[in-house]
């Protein structure tokens, strides 16, 4: 995993509770944020954090990550 990947995580891992928060208090079904960004060589990739609860874009129960990751 590259340097930049590992901020991101770090990134992510400090947001979610804010992003909650920010959820609920708002009655909003969804906030989203940019982690940052990555190359895979000439490709652009942007890491994002979606907090949702909108049942259209909630992911099925085999995308759930659990404790193993």
């Amino acid at each position: 995993m590259s340097i930049d990947a590992i901020h991101i995580a770090k990134r992510a891992e400090r947001a979610v509770l804010p992003l909650l928060t920010e959820l609920l208090a708002t009655g909003e079904q969804e906030n989203r944020i940019a982690l940052g960004e990555l190359y895979s060589g000439d490709e652009y990739i942007q890491v994002q954090l979606v907090v949702t609860s909108r049942p259209a874009d909630l992911l099925d129960d085999d995308s759930v990550m659990g404790d193993e990751a």
